[in-house]
């Protein structure tokens, strides 16, 4: 799903392309999985990297603040990034 606000296009960190970097701009969902996401430092303002990912529905792979993390799908689809 892509959003337009003010001329501004968001999306989901799940559906995005691998070896792009993506600015986040909100962490949203469940209470506990925004908790774990911003303390693994997936904050608005941070920008991240899809490295890769994995086939049937397996964890996508991010880098963000030099560090290599392994989301699973419903975790990357509570970030919104700037496209």
């Amino acid at each position: 799903m892509v959003i337009m606000h003010l001329n501004i296009m968001t999306g989901a960190l799940h559906l995005q392309a691998k070896n792009q970097v993506y600015r986040i701009i909100e962490v949203g969902g469940n209470d506990v999985i925004v908790e774990r996401l911003l303390e693994m430092g997936f904050a608005p303002g941070e920008e991240v990297r899809v490295v890769s990912q994995m086939m049937f529905a397996g964890p996508m792979i991010t880098e963000i603040q030099g560090a290599t993390v392994a989301l699973r799908l419903e975790e990357a689809a509570c970030i919104q990034v700037l496209l």
